[in-house]
């Protein structure tokens, strides 16, 4: 995982979650020294934002928050099915997206037909 996300260069493209079936997962942990804690990092919107507010940070040179983001594999066995479809449902309850204008993948002639609300 840390190798392809090396050779795609851009945050926004990274992988955050392998699972191989009947094995276990690999996925992204934010560690906080300063408050003590690890979580997953499964939000995708989130670790662009700490990659580029690191990168910010030794651009210029200053001191940014005691924390650091690793990789972490689980040996799940029979559970990774399970534990990897719990991931997905954390990650897309945090995405934002809009409204997709399914109209077009039918035909992508058609005029778009999103409703946009105001």
């Amino acid at each position: 995982m840390e190798e392809e996300n090396r050779r795609i260069h851009d945050v926004n493209y990274f992988a955050n979650v392998v699972a191989v079936l009947g094995e276990g997962l690999l996925h992204f942990e934010l560690v906080d020294f300063a408050k003590g804690t690890k979580e997953p990092l499964l939000d995708t919107d989130r670790f662009v934002d700490w990659t580029l507010t690191k990168h910010k940070h030794a651009r210029e040179g200053t001191q940014g928050d005691e924390d650091m983001v690793r990789s972490v594999a689980v040996a799940a066995g029979d559970r990774t099915f399970g534990r990897f479809f719990v991931f997905l449902l954390i990650m897309l309850e945090r995405l934002r997206l809009g409204v997709p204008d399914l109209g077009r993948y039918y035909d992508p002639d058609l005029p778009m037909m999103i409703v946009r609300e105001s």
